[in-house]
């Protein structure tokens, strides 16, 4: 097998994975919405500084950098000690970031204490060797902050 083919098998694997966890993973009795996205995908995170570890083992290095999609989860954190509206996000269930301080509010009029799911990408991540490597970052398909569905 080739270099090229083992990655195709390892993200058709990677988004399998996260196709099921995604679908029987979901927090049983609680609100659960789904983010309206229109594919800009320019919803950003922040703190994903401190996930790269997580960030690259969803997708690995290469010369040109991720450009990534795959599921996320917001996820509030009520008892979170800096700020306790924050809200964590989540993707195959390991935290790569949270949501802006400055647009919790937004999130958690549609959350209502529930989790919410939408569409993701992991960008960035480039290698070029001695030329320096790239930090992955994460946008949010999150069309409108008050736009989504209630799924349960």
């Amino acid at each position: 097998m080739t270099m090229g083919e083992g990655l195709l098998v390892l993200i058709v694997i990677v988004s399998l994975a996260a196709w099921a966890f995604m679908r029987f993973a979901r927090p049983k009795g609680r609100r659960v919405i789904r983010y309206i996205g229109d594919g800009s995908f320019a919803e950003n995170i922040v703190g994903e500084s401190n996930y790269q570890a997580e960030l690259e083992s969803f997708v690995g290095r290469s010369e040109d950098g991720a450009e990534f999609m795959i599921d996320a989860w917001l996820v509030p954190e009520p008892d979170n000690r800096h700020d306790r509206k924050a809200i964590r996000v989540d993707i195959m269930g390991r935290t790569v970031g949270y949501i802006p301080r400055d647009a919790t509010s937004y999130y958690h009029a549609g959350l209502k204490g529930g989790r919410g799911r939408c569409r993701a990408m992991i960008v960035g991540g480039w290698d070029r060797g001695s030329r320096g490597k790239g930090s992955f970052g994460v946008k949010l398909d999150v069309k409108s902050r008050t736009l989504f569905e209630v799924i349960s």
